[in-house]
């Protein structure tokens, strides 16, 4: 599971990580339709993308880039894109 809070003292949500995949130096999660990803040494979880409907998610062999599963009304896709400047978001 993955917990997200705020501000102190506030509750925190907690999402239910599934279909995990790694890289070196991060650690990517669908959960509530959306990818979210985190440092593999621990840290903020962000999304990041913002398509939503996502899910099996999937490093390419170099980390650089995720592919993903893009579900749409009549129709399922997959996406591949870079994950950020540093590459290894």
């Amino acid at each position: 599971m993955l917990g997200v809070g705020s501000a102190e003292g506030a509750e925190q949500q907690v999402l239910l990580a599934q279909q995990p995949t790694l890289s070196k130096t991060t650690i990517v999660i669908s959960s509530g339709d959306y990818l979210w990803s985190v440092p593999r040494e621990g840290g903020q979880a962000r999304q990041p993308t913002t398509a939503g409907r996502e899910e099996y998610p999937a490093f390419s062999p170099d980390g650089t880039q995720i592919a993903r599963q893009h579900r749409c009304p009549f129709v399922d896709f997959c996406v591949q894109e870079s994950l950020g400047t540093s590459g290894r978001s």
